[in-house]
């Protein structure tokens, strides 16, 4: 295979090692290329490089989500069906990869992909008047791990209401549902006896989300912030914004169409039921264990923000630069090539 040269150059952001001197105490960090290397997987002309302040060598490869891959040609291929609503088996029929593999690379784009967008948001902090003035909504979507009736999970979601930008979603259980038949009964109070009681975590799902927004937005910006009737809601607000955002309580007897006020958060919620085969109802595809669930829902978040076009009559403009966070729209090896940390 012959070797290829990267179209953009490449120069580290810091030292990979975390014990050097120039991530522990401060020192300026000094690099110096020292070779190339072709990849055997794929061909690609790596850079070596060492560090002066150390003394040790890595390479641009280190500071790569498919470092240390054997076939990284799968990650891009991989996010194209977790967004297309493809279950895991599927995907693997598809690409070739093992079972295994593929569960892998969705936990570890999973990962990046939450950090990626964090990182990217962190952007905000010099410029908050872009959040002035806006209206964002919060409500949860109800799936389950395992069994529908007795492990149910909820997800809450918080969405921009003009750009559609998702700001994060979480994951958390729910009590068994009531009205259980005796056979499940009986089932349930085996499980209770072996794992004990359900919790209901919907009250700490939904401050984690609205916990890690809170730094985006000020006091005073006129931000108004949807939610329905939920009574939990309100203490939880309380207690996370306090004074940065005002709180509009929808009824949910509403109609839902274009005129209701939670209109754009339904739509993100379909749109997820649509995306993520985990959430399709009625399937095979259910999630067994929910942090596999929260890793298939950042993929898909990520996507939506950065990559996808907001809509098909504006395909040149996503979430993200509609909410002002980028200036160009992202690629999917885009979201494949860098690890979050070494984002600059």
């Amino acid at each position: 295979m012959k070797p290829y040269r990267s179209s953009t150059p490449f120069w580290p952001p810091r030292c990979p090692f975390d014990d050097c001197d120039s991530n522990r105490t401060g020192t300026p960090f000094l690099a110096q290329r020292r070779g190339q290397y072709p990849r055997k997987c794929d061909g690609r002309l790596v850079q070596r490089f060492g560090c002066r302040t150390c003394g040790r060598r890595f390479s641009s490869q280190t500071f790569r989500l498919d470092y240390r891959l054997k076939k990284p040609r799968l990650l891009r291929r991989h996010v194209e069906l977790f967004v297309s609503k493809v279950t895991l088996r599927q995907t693997s029929r598809i690409s070739g990869a093992k079972l295994d593999t593929v569960a892998r690379h969705q936990e570890l784009l999973g990962r990046n992909c939450e950090r990626m967008q964090r990182a990217i948001l962190q952007g905000l902090g010099s410029d908050r008047p872009r959040l002035r003035g806006r209206r964002i909504s919060l409500d949860e979507l109800e799936t389950f791990e395992t069994d529908r009736r007795l492990r149910p999970v909820t997800v809450p979601v918080l969405v921009d209401v003009r750009s559609l930008f998702v700001f994060g979603a979480e994951v958390g259980t729910l009590p068994a549902r009531g009205n259980l038949r005796p056979r499940d009964r009986a089932r349930k109070d085996r499980e209770e006896l072996m794992f004990g009681r359900r919790e209901n975590e919907s009250r700490f799902a939904v401050t984690g989300v609205v916990r890690a927004a809170a730094p985006y937005f000020e006091p005073g910006s006129g931000m108004v912030l949807l939610t329905d009737r939920k009574q939990s809601y309100i203490g939880i607000l309380q207690q996370e914004l306090g004074q940065k955002i005002r709180h509009h309580r929808i009824p949910s007897s509403l109609a839902r169409g274009r005129s209701n006020p939670l209109f754009q958060i339904n739509h993100t919620l379909a749109s997820l039921r649509d995306g993520v085969s985990r959430l399709v109802r009625r399937n095979w595809a259910h999630s067994k264990k929910r942090q596999r669930l929260r890793s298939h829902l950042w993929i898909w978040i990520v996507w939506r923000n950065f990559v996808r076009a907001i809509t098909n009559r504006a395909p040149g403009t996503t979430c993200a630069m509609a909410l002002g966070v980028m200036d160009r729209k992202l690629t999917l090896p885009d979201m494949c090539r860098w690890k979050a940390e070494y984002l600059r």
